[in-house]
């Protein structure tokens, strides 16, 4: 459920934090899990996209070393957001914007501006729908960074395998189709066949977490 009370945003003082992991390390702790999930699942959608011809300029090489960072940072907006709303079950589009406010205020040890900048759009855009019906800005199709667009599908099956675990016997071919009606809606129909091509990565990747049904 998204709000509209902005009376339940915060304003941080502008150089309030340093650097990018000490913005990470205020963020509470189930949501700073949800972001490394992201940031593996996006790890196995780039490795695949890597090795795919079709996908060989859609953005620097030099990004592939770096992909778990951007993608590990995809919610850093949520350091802003007040520790007393986590408990309620909204979502805070002003995240988005928060977001990018955090990467202009920040002193990067590691990444330099070129991957910063992907960060930055992994952080702001990852919400925008491939049909132009997300937030902030309504973007649509190529509009939208690469980086969001891969964020986008790997946030959606974190959320949803989340809230319905399945069990490894079952699979997770539930929450694989559920992506997949929303190709060319809320995803990048290329992109979701590349999700499609790695499911059982993921399925993987959900039993390192242990994120599924024990019986």
């Amino acid at each position: 459920m998204i709000t509209d009370d902005r009376s339940k945003i915060k304003v941080i003082p502008r150089n309030e934090f340093l650097t990018v992991e000490a913005v990470y390390g205020m963020i509470p702790h189930e949501f700073r899990l949800h972001m490394q999930r992201v940031a593996g699942y996006c790890d196995i959608l780039m490795k695949n996209i890597e090795r795919d011809i079709s996908f060989i300029n859609v953005i620097e090489r030099e990004f592939y070393a770096h992909a778990k960072d951007v993608f590990k940072y995809h919610d850093i907006g949520y350091a802003f957001v007040p520790l007393d709303y986590f408990g309620e079950d909204e979502e805070i589009p002003e995240h988005v914007i928060y977001a990018e406010d955090a990467f202009e205020k920040i002193v990067h040890k590691r990444l330099d501006a070129q991957i910063v900048k992907r960060a930055k759009e992994c952080a702001k855009y990852h919400h925008e729908n491939y049909d132009g019906t997300g937030y902030p800005e309504g973007l649509k199709g190529e509009e939208i960074p690469f980086v969001a667009r891969v964020c986008a599908i790997a946030d959606m099956y974190d959320h949803l395998v989340n809230d319905n675990p399945y069990s490894i016997n079952e699979g997770n071919g539930e929450i694989v189709d559920k992506i997949v009606s929303l190709s060319g809606k809320k995803f990048h129909p290329q992109l979701v066949n590349v999700f499609v091509s790695c499911a059982e990565k993921f399925k993987r990747q959900d039993i390192i977490y242990g994120i599924y049904k024990r019986y």
